[in-house]
């Protein structure tokens, strides 16, 4: 019996090219769950938007603030690149997610 060479190189090229492609095709996953999933309605106190990032991790956004909360269990980590001026908002926006104090 006599064995071509396209019957043995094409089934390695077909099986190459799919495990090339793997790591490609599970990365879509996360982005089209994030294109299609709902956007959860914004929350804004004192005209500072609060945005759910992740688990116990927010962005408040306004007035030149941008400013980055985690809640921990010590407290409260801020973050801040905002401007002056702005604390009193910024306070109000983290104590209308937590009460524990900043650490």
């Amino acid at each position: 019996m006599k064995l071509r060479l396209s019957t043995i190189l094409f089934p390695t090229v077909l099986f190459l090219t799919v495990l090339a492609a793997m790591p490609a095709l599970a990365q879509q996953a996360p982005v089209i769950t994030a294109l299609t999933a709902e956007w959860p309605e914004p929350l804004i106190v004192d005209g500072i938007e609060i945005l759910h990032v992740q688990k116990n991790v927010y962005m408040l956004v306004g007035g030149g603030a941008n400013v980055t909360v985690q809640i921990g269990d010590g407290g409260v980590m801020i973050v801040d690149a905002g401007i002056n001026g702005e604390a009193d908002k910024i306070v109000a926006a983290i104590r209308r997610l937590t009460r524990k104090p900043p650490g």
